[in-house]
């Protein structure tokens, strides 16, 4: 439940049908609610009804494996890119998806609140954009460039920023 929304649309959405499956006397049905957000945890604490369980999980090393065993209880880590290796995404995809996640995970200025109205979590382009830039010139010794190689690279700079 949530996805394909902005980070706090779609938990505020996936919280208020929790919220509305458990309160709403017409229903009266028990429910499987999946979601990935762990802000939704503390509903079995808040809301009369409301039952937390997970995946079972082993962990060893740097993998892990789903044990198909159903558990009490929610979890506080997530396991996307784990579950896309497992879907088949080639090595390099994979490794740099872990790299991309631990850099915003290390760096939480990305998630801050942009001047374009991003909410926290979430990246938009201009910030993955200016990113593209400042790597692209800290990589960059412009004493080293002829005129023409200097031309081509803000060439393709303004292309990013166009993006």
């Amino acid at each position: 439940m949530g996805r394909g929304t902005s980070t706090y649309d779609g938990v505020s959405i996936a919280r208020a049908v929790a919220e509305h499956i458990c309160t709403s006397k017409k229903l009266g049905c028990k429910t499987l609610f999946a979601t990935h957000y762990h802000e939704l945890i503390s509903l079995e604490n808040e809301v009369d009804g409301v039952n937390n369980y997970s995946i079972a999980v082993n962990k060893r090393g740097g993998t892990i494996r789903f044990l198909r065993k159903i558990v009490r209880g929610g979890v506080d880590e997530s396991y996307g890119v784990d579950v896309a290796k497992l879907a088949g995404l080639p090595t390099k995809v994979i490794n740099r998806a872990k790299e991309l996640l631990n850099e915003m995970e290390a760096d939480k200025s990305t998630h801050i609140i942009s001047p374009h109205g991003t909410e926290e979590g979430q990246i938009d382009f201009e910030t993955i954009n200016r990113q593209k830039i400042f790597d692209i010139l800290e990589k960059t010794s412009i004493d080293e460039l002829s005129d023409n190689e200097c031309r081509m690279l803000l060439n393709d700079l303004l292309e990013i920023i166009k993006e």
